[in-house]
């Protein structure tokens, strides 16, 4: 519509109501008391006439949930379960897009996993708090023997440079200070491999490079293969966690319950060792940094 139809239809609707709905400025149009509670009253009806229609184009052959995914979750956990899913919803189709900071309001994805605690702007479903440990190929273990954390001063070391699982410093310093209540220094460590990504840490310690730590989820199928080995019977939980991000106030997939129901009966089962805890959603939280 152009603006003159627009104005036309403004003054047509003032005299249907009897009463000004905007005043009319030098700058522009403002709302008048009236005009604003109409204001609020037709944005809430179009909002729910949109949700209608995205439940009834969904209904009607949008079958195709699209998830933006932390890459390194989707590389060693959640692709590997593809088809335990695909098998159990066969009417869903998944559509995964690796992106640790999706825009789930214009970048086209109906939901997001990300590794943190904390976003604005969305409602974030808790999945869990995963436990950090360290690992290795264990053909390391045959050069030397680790028995205790200092121990590990024999053994070249794999620094992740990417998101941290602990508050107060890198994932080494945080571990060891769990682990003996002090840090030595970062020259006390020698780290032979340098990663951006804690899948490509996990994928240097299986190639023997040294010792990473890592994230019990995304190390559950290397450590059940014999890929990877627990060094040390030494873990701690990590400061974040994995949420399940949908926008707020808009309508998403309907298929995100099921999907959101699925990643945490699979995360719960008893072959990985996970922290989780009880919380249904967690909203109005404040950016991750």
């Amino acid at each position: 519509m152009t603006q003159g139809a627009v104005s036309y239809q403004i003054r047509m609707l003032e005299e249907l109501l009897g009463v000004p709905l905007f005043l009319r400025q030098p700058r522009g149009l403002v709302l008048t008391p009236h005009g604003d509670r109409l204001a609020v009253a037709i944005t809430s009806i179009f909002d729910s006439l949109q949700t209608v229609l995205d439940h009834v184009a969904s209904d009607s052959g949008n079958s195709t949930l699209t998830v933006a995914v932390y890459g390194p979750f989707a590389t060693k956990w959640l692709v590997p379960r593809i088809q335990d899913f695909l098998s159990r919803y066969p009417e869903v189709d998944l559509s995964i897009v690796e992106d640790d900071n999706a825009d789930l309001w214009n970048g086209g994805q109906d939901v997001a996993i990300r590794y943190g605690d904390g976003w604005s702007g969305v409602d974030a479903a808790l999945l869990c708090h995963d436990i950090v440990f360290p690992v290795c190929s264990p053909i390391l273990l045959r050069e030397h023997e680790l028995r205790n954390v200092k121990d590990l001063a024999k053994f070249p070391l794999i620094c992740e440079e990417g998101r941290n699982a602990f508050r107060d410093g890198s994932d080494w310093e945080g571990w060891h200070r769990r682990a003996t209540g002090a840090f030595p220094g970062e020259g006390s460590f020698k780290y032979r491999v340098r990663c951006k990504q804690a899948s490509l840490a996990l994928q240097a310690a299986i190639g023997g490079y040294g010792i990473a730590l890592t994230r019990g989820l995304l190390a559950a199928d290397d450590l059940e293969s014999g890929r990877l080995v627990r060094p040390l019977d030494l873990h701690f939980p990590s400061d974040f966690g994995y949420y399940l991000v949908r926008p707020r106030n808009r309508s998403v997939h309907p298929k995100a319950d099921v999907f959101q129901a699925w990643l945490l009966d699979s995360i719960e089962r008893p072959a990985v060792r996970v922290t989780r805890i009880p919380v249904p959603a967690i909203s109005n939280l404040q950016p991750w940094q």
